[in-house]
């Protein structure tokens, strides 16, 4: 994995994101990078030294067994707050890496518990940002539940929820994020085609996000 990238100033008072806005007009703490793809940012079972905000793109999330085997396996996008296991000395459960082309808002892991302070407006945003990462966990569980073609149709409705781009990733990375075989997704995928919910060609493009509903919840 490549180290992370150059970082350049932040924006004065950045109000872009749910910490930004909470910043009460002050300087906005964070850095913006653009790390190359593959740049590790969080180690599974060490301390983090930075929190990451995802602003753009996607970060992938892998935890491992203490036998060896992946334990857990997540995509993560903008709107995504990494690294807080920092606040309270804990250790990260994940190695996470960008994956693709990603814009990250990065902070010292001190520099960040001393912005919060004793300002309540911006520690409700990082708890909120918290919060939703929990919800995010539990909704990796219920993905995972029913027969291929729902877990696929899930996940991309996860994906079309919080972003209108075509998803670009490869089907041995959906498989194992779906704990499935290559095969299996693969024939997912083709039901999905034919079913008129993804366009033909290279990449998941949803053309029909009804149907893509109906199908993840089962009917």
């Amino acid at each position: 994995m490549s180290g992370v990238g150059q970082r350049s100033p932040s924006a004065a008072a950045c109000g872009g994101c749910a910490l930004g806005a909470a910043g009460g007009g002050a300087a906005c703490p964070f850095h913006v990078i653009h790390p190359k793809p593959g740049t590790s940012l969080l180690s599974q079972g060490e301390r983090p030294t930075a929190i990451f905000y995802v602003e753009r793109g996607q970060v992938l999330c892998s935890s491992i067994h203490a036998d060896g085997e992946e334990s857990a396996c997540a995509l993560r996008g903008p709107g995504t707050l990494l690294g807080l296991e920092a606040l309270t000395g804990g250790l990260s459960d994940a190695d996470a890496w960008t994956l693709g082309e990603t814009a990250l808002c990065r902070i010292r892991s001190d520099a960040f518990e001393a912005w919060l302070g004793t300002h309540p407006a911006r520690a409700r945003a990082a708890l909120q940002l918290a919060v939703e990462e929990t919800g995010r966990t539990r909704r990796d569980r219920f993905v995972l539940a029913g027969r291929p073609e729902v877990r696929v149709a899930r996940f991309l409705a996860e994906h079309v929820r919080a972003t209108s781009q075509r998803l670009d990733i490869e089907q041995q990375l959906l498989a194992r994020i779906l704990r499935l075989r290559p095969e299996t997704v693969s024939r997912a995928l083709g039901a999905l085609r034919r079913r008129g919910v993804l366009a033909t060609g290279r990449g998941l493009e949803v053309v029909d996000p009804t149907e893509l509903e109906r199908i993840a919840a089962g009917e």
